[in-house]
């Protein structure tokens, strides 16, 4: 999806992808990212997630990307949080504590910009790119992890011949491409959603399934 179109979306309250809960995957597995006070955590292309509520809840500092200004805004909107806004050649930085959530192209922006993370949650960045993208995001986020930190990633598998995506159909054989030898990957779990899942609500599908993985950084990228 072009930026434009996301944007769009956002302005005029297009988003049945938008779920009014925390992800039970992250819920399910926090216990395997060490939350605690004093950590810090990415949520990539975040929208209004509740899952940002959630991490911050845990005392982690939260970190969120999105195109769209005014899904980060909408979800400032959930909280008592009064945002600083700041403009810089990275994008736009709405800070209010414990959330620094930047309004930017997430390929675009460096650790040198918004730091490293111990924690990454990626819920459905990764299968919102298409495939040429997805390398390089790959990257992106490898890079931004600090040393021995951790990605949390819900990958989704369906029949590519029913849907070309978004959201696109990720194999686990092409994550482990993906991360080549700078990530170690366990499968934590595997499901098939229930009928009733907006994903499944809004793309007739016969079948979707979802994998979570934890992956932990074993070389760190450079900035690229």
């Amino acid at each position: 999806m072009e930026h434009a179109d996301w944007l769009e979306r956002w302005r005029e309250g297009r988003t049945p992808f938008h779920v009014d809960r925390v992800n039970p995957w992250l819920t399910r597995f926090a216990g395997r990212l060490d939350l605690a006070p004093g950590r810090s955590a990415l949520v990539p292309l975040c929208g209004k997630s509740l899952d940002m509520g959630y991490l911050a809840r845990q005392g982690v500092a939260v970190t969120g990307v999105d195109v769209a200004e005014e899904a980060l805004r909408q979800f400032l909107a959930t909280t008592e949080c009064t945002a600083a806004r700041q403009v810089n050649g990275a994008g736009i930085f709405l800070r209010a504590e414990p959330y620094t959530l930047v309004a930017a192209d997430m390929l675009s922006l460096t650790a040198a910009q918004i730091g490293r993370f111990d924690i990454i949650w990626d819920r459905a960045a990764l299968i919102a790119l298409p495939p040429a993208t997805r390398p390089r995001y790959m990257r992106r986020l490898l890079s931004l992890l600090k040393p021995a930190g951790r990605l949390l990633l819900v990958g989704m598998e369906y029949d590519s011949e029913c849907m070309d995506g978004p959201p696109f159909s990720v194999s686990t054989r092409e994550i482990k491409k993906l991360l080549g030898k700078s990530g170690q990957m366990e499968l934590l779990a595997q499901e098939d959603l229930d009928a009733d899942e907006p994903v499944c609500l809004h793309h007739d599908l016969p079948w979707i399934r979802e994998s979570v993985y934890l992956i932990t950084a074993t070389v760190q990228e450079g900035e690229v």
